[in-house]
């Protein structure tokens, strides 16, 4: 009889060519496919149409960052260089790595390779007088126009 079992931990992004490590608490890091990919409708006789719906390729990045970091440092100034010329800006990349093993030392890796990566908005913040942590967090979203997954 046999099972699966998942041992996962040691995941890491790198936006730019920059590995993130000043990263926060919770789920620091998430990308999420908020299109499909494709679409099926059945029609008379039985028919079925079928349409493949590119902007399912789409990613967005949702990253819980350190407020202040290096990282949340090295992302304003891309953000402040794409706010200064949107034209000539530098489309963003990033890979995303979720290392997992099976229990019996294997490791399987699944990377998403992003490209045409643009901020989608600006950061909150915020201030609170009681404590709350989630003040010394900066919530950072990046939307690539590609997104595409292999395992290793």
């Amino acid at each position: 009889m046999s099972h699966c079992v998942t041992l996962t931990g040691e995941d890491f992004a790198i936006v730019n060519g920059r590995v993130l490590s000043d990263v926060a608490d919770q789920d620091w890091g998430q990308l999420e496919f908020e299109s499909d990919i494709a679409s099926v409708k059945n029609s008379k006789n039985d028919n079925a149409l079928y349409a493949y719906n590119t902007t399912g390729k789409q990613g967005k990045l949702t990253m819980r960052i350190a407020v202040g970091s290096s990282d949340d440092k090295f992302l304003t100034s891309l953000l402040n260089t794409m706010d200064a010329d949107f034209s000539g800006f530098n489309l963003l990349s990033g890979t995303f790595v979720k290392r997992v093993g099976n229990g019996r030392g294997g490791i399987t890796t699944k990377v998403y390779e992003c490209s045409g990566g643009v901020f989608k908005r600006r950061p909150n913040i915020k201030s609170n007088s009681e404590g709350d942590v989630t003040q010394s967090v900066v919530v950072w979203e990046i939307i690539f126009s590609n997104a595409a997954p292999t395992i290793q």
